[in-house]
């Protein structure tokens, strides 16, 4: 895999600087794909995005950095599916309770 055309991951750091105008200086990132595999496919994925996250962190001051959290969701599905739906759920449990919970009111249609 050549990913040698955006080797400082400048569209990658723009991506999570639109986010973090968007959203705020709390990211959580959520990856479910594939992290082992025979015949590396998804793997590469999760691999190269990784590579990413971390290549990013590296030039933000401690409370901005994203948090990665990475999860197999096939794997843990074929082995146990309520563990799966409690780790997701603990996971976004821990966003809330550092981010809050908010809503987007829209402007309601006039008659």
């Amino acid at each position: 895999m050549n990913l040698s055309f955006d080797i400082y991951y400048e569209t990658t750091k723009k991506h999570f600087a639109d986010l973090y105008s968007l959203y705020g200086p709390l990211l959580f990132v959520l990856n479910l794909v594939k992290k082992n595999e025979t015949t590396k496919r998804e793997q590469h994925l999760t691999e190269g995005y990784q590579q990413a996250i971390d290549a990013v962190n590296a030039h933000l001051p401690k409370d901005l950095k994203i948090v990665y959290y990475h999860q197999d969701m096939k794997a843990l599905l074929k082995r146990d599916k309520e563990e799966f739906m409690n780790l997701t759920n603990s996971f976004s449990l821990v966003c809330l309770s550092k981010i809050g919970f908010f809503t987007a009111k829209l402007n309601p249609k006039k008659p």
